[in-house]
C-alpha cells in the first residue's frame, strides 16, 4: 500500500496545484469584473447588493487560496536554502497565518 502512495504523491500534488492555479487565474479577474459591473455600472437593487456580497466573498476565498498555493509551492524548495531571505519571509508568513511549519 505504501508503494501506491509514493507513486501517486507527486502527480496528485501537481494536479492539485494546477487546479488551484486555474482557480486563481479564472476567479480573480471574473470576480473583479463582477464587482466592477455590479458595483459601478448597474443600479443598486437588493439583487445587485446580493451579487456584490457574493462576489466579494468569492474573491476573498480565491485570494486566500493564493496564500496556500504559494506556501505549498515554495515549501518544496525553500527549505533547502535555510539562509535565504525567502526562508525567513516564508517562516514569518506561516506564523502570521498560523500555518503548519515543517
Amino acid at each position: 500500500m505504501e508503494d501506491y502512495f509514493n507513486i501517486l504523491a507527486y502527480p496528485m500534488w501537481v494536479t492539485s496545484l494546477v487546479s488551484y492555479y486555474l482557480t486563481l487565474i479564472l476567479c480573480v479577474p471574473g470576480n473583479a469584473f463582477v464587482l466592477y459591473v455590479a458595483g459601478l455600472k448597474m443600479k443598486r437593487t437588493v439583487t445587485m447588493v446580493g451579487f456584490l456580497n457574493l462576489a466579494i466573498a468569492d474573491l476573498l476565498c480565491c485570494l486566500s487560496t493564493l496564500c496556500y498555493v504559494t506556501e505549498r509551492t515554495l515549501a518544496v524548495w525553500i527549505h533547502h536554502v535555510q539562509d535565504s531571505p525567502l526562508h525567513y519571509a516564508h517562516h514569518h508568513v506561516c506564523q502570521c497565518f498560523h500555518l503548519e511549519l515543517d
